[in-house]
């Protein structure tokens, strides 16, 4: 079970992160700093993608312990 929800956690991660780094993309691109463009949102789709697994995985026990 942890397993199937660490893995849910990881897509909505990197896809949450992908949005996420859309924006700062947008935003990299008015301030003319192309050149952070790809590390940033690198950068930002790993800690979502991690956050998306941590999170998953507690809710794996949450719903386990019911």
């Amino acid at each position: 079970m942890k397993i199937q929800y660490g893995i849910a956690g990881f897509v909505i991660g990197i896809m949450s992160g992908l949005l996420i780094g859309l924006a700062e993309m947008k935003l990299f691109m008015r301030m003319h700093h192309q050149t952070i463009i790809p590390f940033a949102i690198g950068i930002t789709v790993i800690v979502a993608a991690i956050t998306g697994v941590r999170t998953g995985i507690k809710m794996a026990k949450r719903n386990l312990t019911k």
